[in-house]
This record gives structure tokens, sequence and C-alpha cells, in this order.
């Protein structure tokens, strides 16, 4: 998953003891668990074309995705859809993270024609974006996640297919169901909701932090101060990922590059192709030529 790369690399200092193991072509594992303090952790509001399941095991975090935010529990299962803003953040000075994550795309097990255990991703219940199990099932769920990290550090190429075998098992508990029930918190104040949605509504002819202030008769400089204690970025960044999240949709259509510079919102195809691969960390042309081999 070439991909995951312009995610990891501002933070490669801070990634200490994270081991990421390859599951096929189109999903990647991951057992974290880290030391942060509040400068140390990789706070920034971002997205990707790939899923992020993250079992949570401890922490003093907080999540946001899109206008959702919540506190985890143990065992809360987070699972952000492709092209979804959010992010996490440290609580306090200083905590302990433990979480098991999962990169991946929509077709991560057709080769081995199991794709119908994604098939909860879709299901209407998580729609906002976390979930938790039962007791039972968490505890079935952690004995898998054990017997999946002991096959990796074995490392022969039996145990990479039992490590298969248990990644499928735990996606096989996670499709049943009978053991998932929805979260529904928030901790974004209510006018940082409203900005969000303006924002989502009328990005594309946002052009700058004034013309949000002013639909919503603020000022300028409390709008600026909501957004980076409450999502720790700009009006005009988060705008900027907005569009170039909308430029990643409609490159699976049949648009032309400049078409879609203009239809995301930008004003030349020099700017959209900087501003692209400032996020992305690759020219339109290569990501798109990326995107066609992946659905392949």
């Amino acid at each position: 998953m070439q991909l995951l790369s312009h995610r990891r690399e501002p933070f490669r200092e801070y990634i200490i003891n994270w081991q990421e193991h390859a599951v096929g072509a189109s999903m990647v594992y991951s057992y974290r668990s880290t030391e942060y303090t509040r400068e140390t952790y990789p706070s920034s509001l971002h997205f990707h074309d790939y899923y992020e399941l993250v079992i949570y095991v401890g922490g003093d975090i907080r999540y946001i995705c899109e206008n959702a935010s919540w506190l985890p529990r143990f065992g809360d299962i987070i699972l952000i859809p492709p092209g979804k803003l959010h992010m996490s953040m440290i609580n306090n000075s200083a905590t302990h993270y433990t979480r098991y994550v999962f990169y991946f795309f929509a077709n991560a097990f057709d080769a081995v024609d199991a794709g119908a255990l994604l098939h909860f991703i879709h299901q209407p219940e998580i729609s906002q974006y976390y979930f938790s199990l039962s007791p039972k099932a968490m505890e079935e769920l952690l004995m898998l996640l054990g017997q999946l990290d002991q096959a990796y550090a074995r490392g022969t190429k039996e145990d990479q297919a039992l490590a298969l075998a248990y990644t499928l098992q735990v996606f096989y508990l996670l499709n049943k169901p009978a053991d998932r029930s929805p979260r529904s918190d928030s901790y974004l104040p209510a006018s940082v909701m409203e900005i969000q949605r303006y924002l989502d509504e009328h990005f594309l002819e946002i052009s700058s932090v004034s013309d949000v202030a002013a639909h919503f008769f603020y000022s300028r400089e409390y709008v600026s101060r909501l957004f980076k204690k409450y999502l720790n970025t700009t009006v005009a960044d988060y705008v900027l990922k907005r569009r170039i999240s909308y430029s990643q949709q409609l490159m699976e259509t049949d648009l032309s590059l400049a078409d879609i510079c203009f239809h995301s919102g930008f004003g030349s195809v020099s700017s959209f192709i900087r501003s692209f691969k400032s996020i992305m960390g690759m020219s339109p042309s290569k990501y798109r030529r990326m995107q066609q081999e992946i659905a392949q």
C-alpha cells in the first residue's frame, strides 16, 4: 500500500515501535503502543483514500471525524471511510496510547474470495464512524489479535499464511451484527460544528476565513481561534483538504485533470497540482494512474 507513505512521512521521528505488516496487496496491519506528550503526538486533520479501522485499547485520546467527536472506551472500534476528514488529539500533557490498526481498500479480501467480510463497513448502524462490541466478542477479538501478533513475530512463510487466517477471523467477528452496538457522543461545540457544516457545503466557493466570519457575524480572529483549538488547523487548510478530497472522487470519472481542477474550486491547474502534491505526496496524474491500478 504505497499511499500510506504520504501520511507517515511527516511524523517518522515519532514512530518508535510501530511494525506494519502487509496483509496481501490491499491491507496493512499494525499494533501500536506508544508513550506520547503534547509535543510528540502527531495530531493533524487529514484524510486518505483507504479505510482506517482502529481497535482502541487505552490512552487519553479524543477522536474527531467530520462533525462527530468522542472519547473512546476500551474496545471501541473506530472506522474511518475514505475521504473523511479526521484526527485524534491527546487530552493531557502525556499519555500511553495503545491500539490495533488496519488500513485497507474495499477490495482487500477479493483475492481470497472473502469480500463478504467487509460488508459491515457499509452498514447504517456504524455510519457515525465508531461502534462497540459485546464483552464476549471483545474478548475473542483480543485473543485473535494476540495470535496475529505472535504469527507475525515468528515470521515464517507458514506464519504469514496463518496471519492471513487470523485476519480473516478478526473481520468475520467484526461483521457479526449481533455483537455490534453504535456509539453517539459529541464533544465539539455547536459553533464549531455549524462552521464545519457551512464549509462542507460551500468549500468550492469560499475564498478566505473572512467569508466564513461574515456569514456567521463572527470576527475572523474568533473563527480562527475555534478551528485551532478544536481541530488544530486553519479554515484555509480545511477548505484545501476538502477540495483535494473532492478532486480524488472526480478522478473516478472521465473528466480531464484540467476539468477536475476547476470543478474542485481551484483557480489554475498549476495551483491544483502544487496543492495536490503537497497533501498527497504525488502529482494528480500519478495518483490517477495508481487509482486505476488498484481498481483493476
